[in-house]
């Protein structure tokens, strides 16, 4: 996987079961009491690095910002483990109903 665009994750993680892994992840984390929209802040993140890899050297996050990027990643990411986790665990669990 070479992209974070929600499309890219959405489409990758569809492929082991998991209908809507930004979805499911912005559930878990408004339930925490994060009120942070998933798909909003990785198209963000996305732009700015893509216009940083393209050199525009007027794109210059701050130390706030880079903060707050390594907290959102942080939540999605234990977020995004326990999405996968429920989902092996429902595949587990109906192969050893059958």
């Amino acid at each position: 996987m070479t992209s974070l665009r929600p499309e890219v994750l959405r489409e990758s993680f569809g492929l082991i079961g998991i209908s809507d892994i930004i979805d499911a992840s912005s559930g878990l984390l408004q339930a925490a009491g994060m009120s942070v929209r998933v798909e909003v802040k990785l198209e963000e993140i996305v732009n700015k690095r893509n216009l940083i890899a393209h050199g525009d050297y007027s794109v210059k996050p701050t130390s706030v910002e880079l903060s707050d990027y390594l907290e959102f990643f942080m939540a999605v990411g234990d977020a995004f483990s326990i999405v996968v986790a429920g989902a092996i665990d429902d595949a587990c669990s109906l192969r050893v109903g059958r």
